[in-house]
């Protein structure tokens, strides 16, 4: 590698850090490590780093010494010509595909980390009848667990306000005992069933009602199916 090449891009390494930690602890650690390589070395390096995109030229914090703020990346990022805001255009909101949404101010650019809701290994992978094998507290259990739906994809569905494949994922179909039957037995009599029609009381979810009276118990307020501190039987039985 040509020795002033090679001192550009060490300058634009130092240059960068120096504006992303003003204490200098990275440029000086980047400075050490390039110093004791030959210049094939640093030949290497830097193709493996433009090659490979997991690879990247790391900042290193050191709690109360040296941390990071907006102010320092907005800075390495002006220096680099990177934009970290810009106007964002939503052209499925606009009717007129020559004339679409556009913001109104320059929004933040960041990573979404798009990953899949389900979990696909094959060890883990597959599906339950009749999912009939439950706990005391009418959850799925066993082989019959993978019946059940994760937490992360009930996060998923009140993203996308599914409320309606929430309630029956969540109710008749997890341990909501009467609404169950109710579900069975108009599929039964009509081939059909539909959430209007089947029985929803806070008093039949089971696994609601069992939190509530742990959190009752421990002493600590639950609005879950009361609004005051007391149980559902209690108030039922007055």
């Amino acid at each position: 590698m040509d020795k002033k090449l090679r001192k550009e891009m060490e300058n634009t390494v130092y240059e960068f850090f120096s504006k992303l930690d003003p204490t200098n602890f990275n440029t000086n650690y980047y400075k050490e490590m390039f110093s004791a390589m030959s210049d094939k070395e640093f030949d290497a390096f830097m193709k493996r780093l433009a090659d490979d995109p997991n690879m990247y030229l790391i900042k290193n914090n050191i709690d109360y010494e040296v941390d990071t703020k907006i102010e320092y990346i907005e800075a390495a990022a002006e220096y680099l010509g990177c934009p970290l805001y810009e106007y964002m255009i939503d052209p499925h909101y606009s009717s007129d595909p020559d004339n679409p949404m556009i913001t109104k101010n320059k929004i933040p650019i960041i990573y979404l980390h798009d990953k899949r809701m389900q979990q696909m290994a094959n060890k883990k992978n597959g599906h339950s009848i009749d999912i009939s094998k439950r706990d005391k507290f009418n959850q799925v259990i066993g082989k019959d667990k993978n019946g059940r739906s994760s937490d992360m994809e009930n996060y998923g569905l009140v993203v996308l306000n599914a409320d309606n494949i929430l309630r029956e994922f969540l109710g008749p179909r997890a341990d909501d005992s009467v609404a169950k039957t109710d579900m069975y037995s108009q599929i039964l009599e009509q081939g059909y069933t539909s959430l209007e029609h089947i029985t929803n009381r806070l008093s039949n979810k089971t696994t609601l009602n069992y939190v509530d009276t742990c959190l009752l118990g421990m002493g600590l307020k639950s609005d879950l199916v009361t609004n005051g501190d007391v149980l559902r039987m209690t108030l039922e039985d007055e």
